[in-house]
């Protein structure tokens, strides 16, 4: 499944770029995430995630694959597994970002 979003903050894109890349300070602002800890490119964590009834806990890793300050892209790769064994997930999430009038566009 590939998921598209786009956001602009308010924020120069150098001051953006920085805080994309902060996985430890950017985790709390995802309902149901939490850092447990870091190793260099590698975040160690959880997620709770809602759909409907239902609410599965995972346990997994986060880690920057690519950081290409010169064009503004990251990629990203979770994986993490169930804490009741029940599955597993996995995501790659690629980010660019570019200045716009007022800010820096997420893309």
């Amino acid at each position: 499944m590939k998921l598209q979003n786009e956001f602009t903050v308010p924020a120069p894109v150098e001051r953006a770029w920085e805080v994309m890349l902060d996985v430890e300070r950017v985790a709390p602002c995802l309902p149901g995430a939490a850092i447990e800890s870091s190793d260099g490119d590698e975040h160690v964590g959880t997620m709770a995630i809602k759909i409907g009834p239902i609410t599965s806990r995972f346990r997994g890793t986060v880690r920057v694959l690519e950081a290409d300050v010169r064009s503004r892209r990251a990629v990203m790769r979770a994986q993490a597994k169930d804490q009741k064994g029940q599955g597993t997930a996995a995501a790659t999430i690629t980010s660019t970002m570019e200045e716009v009038a007022g800010g820096t566009r997420v893309h």
